[in-house]
């Protein structure tokens, strides 16, 4: 699970803070990616094994450079959980345990 707190009493400095409450140590890494980048959401092996059509896979090319943390390994893949393009943008992921979305209906 995650924490965020935001304060916004000033409009010209507002302040995030963040907090990452895992049970266990975690594993993060540090990327930077270059504009123009070609990415796609999942791979076409995990679509398979999820049963999706390859049409439904998210496809981009980035239009920014970036700076990402990934967490995850070799085994289960990657997963960016905070990131900032060159632009300023920021970016986290709020991981709640007991959510659940149901099954998509396409």
């Amino acid at each position: 699970m995650c924490l965020r707190v935001l304060n916004n009493l000033n409009n010209d400095y507002p302040v995030t803070g963040r907090n990452m409450n895992w049970f266990r140590p975690i594993e993060a890494n540090l990327f930077q990616f270059p504009k123009g980048l070609h990415k796609q959401g999942l791979s076409l092996a995990k679509a398979s094994k999820l049963q999706l059509d390859p049409s439904m896979i998210f496809n981009w090319q980035s239009k920014f450079a970036s700076v990402v943390t990934m967490m995850g390994d070799e085994e289960q893949g990657f997963a960016t959980v905070d990131g900032m393009n060159a632009e300023g943008l920021v970016v986290n992921v709020l991981y709640d345990t007991p959510a659940t979305y149901g099954k998509p209906n396409y």
